[in-house]
């Protein structure tokens, strides 16, 4: 019986869940201005990741609310953009001036965690981190690496 109860709440929820997932598509710049405007950063407990990566040549990042597990490389680096309600956002980005238009939509007083690359690939340089805090920074937003 409680088997029974288990899975008659898990398919709601599942459902509910899948309809909240997989509202924006991947952002790159300049186009992402209108896509990131609508994009959904609730406030955090436990802040936001950043992760930051050199693929083909072009420079990636990916923000994603902090949790206390790790994050899969495959997890990270996914084209797919999520929020579901307000406990949970991801978004992966490609260059600067994308992640600028995302991190305006972060409320402000938010702390960003930079986590670094992805094992398998070049890392950002370190004059670009520096810019990314500094810019962070001017928004309000607490920037810890």
């Amino acid at each position: 019986m409680k088997r029974f109860i288990k899975i008659k709440l898990f398919i709601p929820f599942m459902i509910i869940l899948l309809a909240l997932l997989f509202n924006c598509q991947q952002l790159t710049s300049p186009e992402s201005d209108q896509k990131t405007s609508n994009f959904i950063f609730p406030e955090s407990m436990k802040g936001y990741e950043l992760y930051g990566w050199i693929e083909n040549g072009e420079n990636y990042f990916t923000l994603i609310t902090g949790t206390n597990r790790a994050k899969s490389e495959q997890e990270i680096q996914s084209d797919d953009c999520q929020t579901v309600g307000n406990a949970w956002s991801k978004v992966k980005v490609k260059g600067f001036e994308a992640l600028q238009n995302v991190a305006r939509q972060i409320p402000k007083g938010e702390t960003i965690i930079w986590r670094g690359g992805l094992p398998n690939y070049p890392t950002i340089r370190n004059d670009l981190i520096m810019d990314i805090k500094k810019y962070f920074e001017s928004l309000g937003l607490v920037f810890l690496m």
